[in-house]
């Protein structure tokens, strides 16, 4: 197929199901049209659209498969997936946990980006992040990682716990790491919580295992091979990412990440670091004052929904939700 693109598996999944004629005495409940629509390429990754048609109910989800893989190997992989799809999706031979699980190991080269069943949740599609398999979220939707990190490359990592009126200024793709270079790691309800807020306003989420900048960086140049990428950082972070201690050579971060520049937010109270680390890399602050905007404040507010630092539609999330001090959920 010349477009390789989940509406067009959609329309030849439900074109097959239109085309599927019902035996007397069969349950028409029964029939299901399939469709896979995929692109083979040598030196960066394949992909595929696979989408199961009923008369009730849609399921579909998008797979990469590593880059250098033969056509042979593409097609026992995506031949794989689809039996697991229909596993999980017509048969429900086991709960979509366990048939997640199933599958963990593999997903840090065979990548499901995009998951939609009968019966599966949002904490079970976060099941499928790994190092090596990142998610992306926007607009109530999980969305192919490669078409959100390439109309955004502009990347502002942080903990957004929760997203504040400063952070959401920015017009940029927020990311999300489970894993922490310094804090550890944060369930799978705590990133739920943050990526919905963050939702809520709008913005793109990419959802990563990626503790560290060089991590970072990593997962979006295979994303996007050619772009440039700004990261855009409080000061306290930058404080925090150029510590030569850090790295075996002053020149090394820059040699490891040459296509980034970053960007500095200025923050009250924190003054920039300056090394030699930092003389290797490309950076600028922002111009303006640091604000005093922080999500801490709002978490140790005994009444965080009713916080200034929140939009209406944040506060009215951590209120339904019960998160922090106001409820009995307190996210790390």
């Amino acid at each position: 197929m010349r477009a390789i693109s989940l509406d067009n598996a959609r329309r030849l999944a439900q074109k097959a199901l239109g085309h599927t004629h019902i035996q007397e005495g069969q349950n028409p409940e029964t029939l299901f049209g399939l469709a896979i629509t995929g692109a083979h390429y040598q030196n960066r990754e394949s992909h595929a659209f696979i989408y199961i048609a009923t008369p009730k109910w849609d399921a579909y989800m998008h797979i990469s498969i590593a880059a250098n893989s033969n056509r042979e190997w593409v097609g026992r992989i995506v031949s794989e997936r689809v039996q697991w799809l229909m596993e999980g999706a017509l048969l429900g031979v086991s709960s979509w946990q366990q048939h997640i699980e199933d599958i963990g190991d593999s997903l840090e080269t065979h990548n499901i980006d995009i998951l939609y069943a009968p019966g599966v949740s949002d904490v079970e599609r976060l099941m499928l992040l790994r190092p090596g398999n990142p998610l992306a979220f926007h607009n109530g939707e999980f969305r192919r990682v490669t078409d959100v990190v390439r109309t955004f490359p502009m990347v502002y990592p942080g903990a957004f716990n929760p997203p504040t009126k400063e952070h959401l200024k920015a017009t940029a793709l927020f990311e999300i790491s489970q894993q922490h270079y310094y804090k550890g790691g944060l369930s799978i309800e705590d990133v739920l919580h943050r990526m919905r807020m963050l939702d809520l306003e709008g913005k793109p989420v990419l959802l990563t295992q990626a503790p560290r900048f060089i991590d970072k960086y990593r997962v979006l140049k295979r994303y996007s091979p050619d772009e440039q990428f700004i990261f855009l950082v409080g000061m306290d972070a930058w404080n925090m990412t150029i510590p030569h201690h850090q790295y075996p050579s002053e020149r090394w971060l820059h040699e490891q990440m040459p296509d980034v520049e970053f960007w500095i937010k200025p923050r009250v109270g924190v003054e920039l670091y300056e090394n030699g680390v930092s003389k290797h890399l490309t950076y600028k602050v922002l111009e303006g004052e640091g604000s005093e905007i922080n999500s801490t404040a709002v978490r140790e507010d005994d009444a965080s929904h009713n916080h200034e630092y929140l939009t209406p539609l944040v506060a009215e999330y951590i209120l339904r939700q019960g998160l922090y001090s106001n409820g009995q959920v307190k996210l790390g």
